[in-house]
């Protein structure tokens, strides 16, 4: 996916690389999946829609499961990355999730970025959301 940073992670790079001011790093980077698109607003996801199904959890994306940058992109490479199982069959059907998002948190936390999965994931009930190895691809266009 080619990522779209929000308004406040694009003035922050701008700011580190023209105006030289320090860049306020997150402590960790999480996924999180949506099924609308997510625009780049500073304030969070506008009118996009995190999965909320009862299993559901973003996963920290560490230097475990992401491989060092190369041309331009990070790719994982450390097994899958696993996003809960939904397990509430009062829930189903579950919305098709379309959007990977970027946050600085497990939950809440500050909105980083996001890009369109090249496939619509539907999920269902009792099987787990995982993105296999090496499916997870993060360009800087």
């Amino acid at each position: 996916m080619a990522v779209m940073w929000s308004d406040a992670m694009a003035h922050a790079i701008l700011n580190a690389i023209v105006r030289q001011v320090a860049f306020p790093l997150p402590a960790a980077c999480y996924a999180g999946l949506c099924t609308t698109a997510a625009e780049p607003i500073g304030t969070g996801l506008g009118s996009a829609v995190e999965a909320a199904f009862t299993g559901y959890a973003r996963p920290q994306l560490t230097t475990t499961i992401m491989a060092a940058p190369s041309g331009r992109q990070i790719v994982s490479s450390g097994g899958a990355i696993s996003f809960g199982t939904p397990t509430n069959a009062a829930e189903v059907p579950y919305p098709t999730l379309r959007w990977i998002t970027l946050w600085s948190a497990v939950t809440g936390g500050t909105y980083l970025g996001y890009g369109q999965l090249t496939t619509d994931v539907p999920p269902q009930l009792n099987q787990a959301l995982t993105i296999s190895t090496s499916n997870l691809v993060i360009r800087q266009t």
